[in-house]
């Protein structure tokens, strides 16, 4: 199901390397850090202590501000895109309890991620309306368990100020494990970010097409309009 369809934006993100390390701009604080790093040190840093250093360059310089610009944006294309989908998924579990003889699976529609997902693929499981489509609605299933992990980060998560890279951010996310609150820590790339908006922006129109087919070959006049 997957597929790599190019997106010229996201392509253009690729060169994020080029936006964010500006080493016009950032010579004068690095070249200073490089230097007191190789007097306290006495060598020369490691290409990843260079990354470091970039990133210090990049906190002490107007670039840091271009910097979250940048990472925010790509959160909010995450944001929006992720929405689509769940939005599509409750349609789906919408259309399974009352027009696919699933009120046995759930007496209304689930709140939280995890209840609609496992819906979502216990619909497809088991009713024998939504037969034919289930190898479709497995697989779109089985990817967005694959992203769930990195939505949570951006939905539940918040970036550390702190920069481990000029290409990186640091995400902390609270979770309970039993009785305990545990500190999640994951650093993203920016090019893994839009990597998996790519995915994001893929599954979102293989499932809208999911929802068309299904909505096309069962009986309609389900929904009331609450609106009016």
């Amino acid at each position: 199901m997957r597929t790599r369809a190019p997106i010229s934006f996201f392509v253009k993100l690729r060169l994020l390397p080029g936006l964010v390390t500006d080493l016009a701009r950032i010579a004068g604080p690095l070249s200073r850090d490089t230097m007191k790093f190789m007097r306290q040190h006495g060598r020369k840093p490691t290409e990843k202590e260079m990354d470091q250093l970039i990133a210090l360059s990049i906190q002490k310089t107007k670039l840091f501000e271009s910097n979250n610009k940048l990472f925010f944006h790509i959160i909010g294309l995450i944001t929006v895109t992720w929405a689509h989908i769940e939005h599509r998924v409750d349609l789906v579990n919408a259309i399974s309890i009352t027009r696919a003889n699933g009120a046995k699976l759930a007496a209304r529609l689930p709140l939280s991620l995890k209840p609609k997902l496992a819906l979502f693929k216990r619909s497809f499981d088991r009713l024998d309306k939504l037969a034919k489509f289930k190898q479709r609605g497995l697989e779109i299933h089985d990817e967005l368990m694959n992203l769930r992990e990195f939505r949570h980060d951006f939905a539940h998560g918040i970036a550390s100020e702190k920069l481990p890279s000029p290409r990186e951010r640091e995400i902390i996310r609270h979770s309970y494990h039993g009785a305990k609150l545990l500190q999640q820590t994951r650093i993203y790339s920016l090019k893994e970010m839009v990597e998996q908006l790519e995915r994001m922006t893929e599954i979102a129109k293989t499932l809208t097409q999911l929802l068309i087919d299904i909505d096309a070959v069962l009986p309609k006049d389900v929904f009331d309009d609450t609106s009016r």
